[in-house]
């Protein structure tokens, strides 16, 4: 059994249709409405967690100096006061910083660029855990282990 065919004129246009595309093109209209409600639902939620997220450049400034102020205390405390070699592994690295403070943890892995052209994450974390290391050693110049390390273990 066939569908039939109406025939509509519009300015001297006949359009041939079926019940069936009918009625899938008004279950494809009402899907497209949900949609576009559920769109504007999510835009409401973003711009409300943006507001309550604002991060003003001077309160990141300032967790980053804290951060920065952590690291190289606990880097001078590692190498000078309890004599420990620095770390050359960054996973060990991380457990370090983990051990003594979430808050360097966080920004170890918010310094990780995730659009690095660099896929390997262990080459990532490494180049990481350097760039920390010389953040430290821009701060305090007591702390240079790691150049020794890092060349001992280069070679």
């Amino acid at each position: 059994m066939s569908p039939s065919l109406n025939f509509v004129r519009t300015e001297g246009v006949e359009f041939k249709y079926s019940k069936y595309r009918v009625i899938e093109y008004l279950a494809l209209s009402e899907h497209a409405n949900k949609l576009e409600i559920e769109n504007r639902k999510l835009k409401l939620e973003l711009e409300s967690f943006k507001e309550k997220y604002d991060t003003e450049p001077k309160l990141i400034k300032k967790c980053f100096v804290e951060n920065t102020k952590k690291l190289t205390n606990l880097l001078y405390k590692q190498q000078h006061i309890d004599k420990k070699p620095s770390y050359t592994d960054p996973n060990k690295f991380i457990k370090m910083l983990e051990e003594h403070d979430e808050s360097l943890v966080n920004m170890f892995y918010e310094s990780l660029d995730p659009e690095s052209k660099i896929k390997d994450l262990e080459k990532l974390k490494l180049r990481t855990m350097i760039l920390l290391y010389h953040l430290a050693g821009l701060r305090n110049q007591c702390i240079n282990n790691f150049k020794q390390s890092l060349t001992t273990f280069a070679d």
